[in-house]
């Protein structure tokens, strides 16, 4: 079975549309949302929905604080502004299951010739590699969130520039380096929903990525 994380922040009409989907689908045994901003209510729980409250913003970490504090080996990350069809989710469990040490995700990044955060890759049948799987839409196995609770801060003292973001790079090369195998990334149906407050094109979001991602291929060995 599948057990679905999100966070919250301040797009809770697709918070609850997210969960409510969800948490209907046949694989799915639970939906851990947590909700970072203590001004703004989140969904009301139901059966299989577990709301986590902090009384602070926690950051991006707190997606793998509730992974592993899932009952299910199979973890599907699911941000608030993306709704997976029923297909995707069932799709990404049978990949899954097949080679559950690799993550599986809808959107990948791959460094270019200058070793930079590149564009998307655009994944072919029946799927392209990547480097970097962008927590979107992503299945993955329980184990990397908790060594992502080990790991993070020494990847963060590794290089004092990188302070926040970028959870998604650091996992990825986690993943990466413990299984020997690339990102799978897939063209799979979804349903984009609106996207007020994205942070990806703040003024440097990519020039921080990239420092982050080399940051994480030093750390790792990898490259």
């Amino acid at each position: 079975m599948i057990s679905v994380v999100s966070l919250h922040w301040k797009r809770t009409d697709n918070t609850r549309l997210i969960t409510q989907t969800l948490v209907k689908h046949p694989l799915v045994s639970e939906v851990i949302v947590w909700n970072n901003n203590p001004d703004v209510p989140t969904v009301h729980c139901s059966d299989g929905v577990t709301v986590v409250d902090s009384s602070k913003d926690l950051g991006l970490n707190t997606r793998f604080a509730a992974a592993a504090l899932a009952a299910n080996d199979c973890i599907l990350t699911v941000d608030d502004d993306i709704l997976p069809h029923n297909i995707a989710v069932e799709s990404l469990y049978e990949f899954w299951k097949s080679e559950p040490e690799v993550i599986h995700t809808l959107h990948g990044r791959t460094p270019n010739e200058a070793n930079e955060y590149a564009n998307d890759v655009s994944p072919v049948e029946p799927y392209a590699e990547s480097e970097i799987a962008l927590t979107r839409c992503t299945m993955y196995n329980r184990k990397y969130a908790r060594m992502y609770l080990d790991v993070e801060p020494k990847v963060r003292e590794f290089d004092h520039d990188t302070k926040n973001n970028g959870e998604d790079i650091i996992l990825s090369y986690i993943a990466r380096s413990s299984s020997g195998k690339d990102v799978r990334v897939y063209n799979l149906p979804v349903s984009e929903l609106p996207a007020p407050f994205a942070i990806h094109g703040r003024a440097g979001h990519r020039q921080y990525r990239t420092l982050l991602m080399r940051s994480c291929q030093k750390f790792f060995g990898i490259r």
